[in-house]
C-alpha cells in the first residue's frame, strides 16, 4: 500500500510540476516494490519513471524502461508489457537516430 501511495503522490507532484519529489516518490515507491517481490507494481513504477524522464534524461530513461519490460514480462499483464516494449523501441529508435526530445 505504501509503494502505491508513493507512486500516486509522484504521479501528482509531477501534474504539479515538482519533478524532483515525483521522481524521489516513484524511486521509493520502486525500492519497496521490489522489496515485497511485486513484479507488476515495479514495472508500472519503473514504466511511469522512465516516461517521466524521457525528455530529460533518454539514456537512463531507455534503462528504466528496458527494466520494466522486463519486471512486466513476468506478470500475466500483456497490454502493458506490449506498451512497454513499444515505448522503449520508439526511445532507442529517437536516441539512435539523433532526435532527441526537445532537440530542434
Amino acid at each position: 500500500m505504501q509503494a502505491k501511495a508513493l507512486m500516486n503522490l509522484g504521479k501528482v507532484w509531477g501534474v504539479l510540476g515538482l519533478t524532483d519529489r515525483a521522481t524521489e516518490a516513484v524511486r521509493e515507491a520502486i525500492t519497496l516494490y521490489r522489496t515485497a517481490r511485486d513484479r507488476h507494481g515495479e514495472g508500472m513504477a519503473l514504466f511511469l519513471l522512465a516516461s517521466a524522464l524521457w525528455t530529460t534524461e533518454p539514456e537512463e530513461a531507455i534503462s528504466l524502461g528496458t527494466a520494466a519490460v522486463t519486471a512486466l514480462g513476468e506478470t500475466d499483464d500483456e497490454a502493458l508489457t506490449e506498451q512497454a516494449t513499444a515505448f522503449v523501441a520508439t526511445m532507442r529508435e529517437s536516441v539512435d537516430g539523433g532526435g532527441l526530445p526537445g532537440a530542434s
